[in-house]
């Protein structure tokens, strides 16, 4: 069904949501970027047979995308700076990865891939169910081209050998400052999330 209705636009579609485990397969996100190059809205909710690698292949057929956002995935850092790269346009970002908390394994590449500047023109920034160092936050915070919405109310925050930490007062006092709206981290140790 989603073929067809591909097929019926004519390479005229902006906005696309695939949210189903099912149907969101490299194969599909494959045929769609093929077939549509003027994508600017993609979500991706759901669709853990989405792979990395297809991801960053299909980056670069999405030159005027605007507006991402992925749920319930992994990202690697190549992954956002290929996107970075390839997609000039991109506004803002949405990445909720909510699968089970590995400590050995923090997000910290990703997130300091974001604030490398490989998106320059980011203005909304929500990170949800990952977790960073308070270092990646710092240069999150940190980062050149502020974005006008940061939301990092749903992380959680943990030290480079895998325990819980808090949220740093200094990088709250630094993030109300440089962000017009902002949801900072939460500031206790247990919240959201199962050890």
């Amino acid at each position: 069904m989603c073929r067809r209705a591909v097929d019926r636009s004519s390479g005229t579609l902006v906005v696309l949501t695939l949210q189903n485990f099912r149907t969101g397969t490299d194969k599909l996100l494959k045929y769609i970027t093929n077939s549509c190059r003027g994508i600017k809205r993609l979500t991706l909710a759901n669709c853990v047979k989405i792979t990395d690698e297809r991801l960053r292949e299909v980056a670069s057929k999405l030159p005027l995308l605007e507006d991402l956002g992925i749920s319930h995935g992994s990202v690697s850092q190549k992954t956002v700076e290929v996107i970075g790269k390839s997609c000039p346009l991109l506004k803002s970002l949405r990445w909720n990865k909510n699968i089970e908390i590995d400590t050995k394994r923090l997000d910290d590449d990703c997130a300091k891939a974001i604030a490398a500047g490989m998106m320059h023109g980011l203005q909304h920034l929500v990170l949800s169910g990952i977790h960073l160092s308070n270092d990646a936050l710092e240069d999150i915070i940190n980062y050149s081209c502020h974005p006008e919405s940061l939301d990092l109310s749903n992380i959680s925050i943990w030290t480079l050998d895998g325990r819980r930490d808090t949220f740093r007062e200094d990088l709250k006092r630094k993030l109300t400052e440089h962000v017009k709206n902002v949801r900072p981290p939460p500031t206790d140790l247990y919240c959201r999330y199962r050890d």
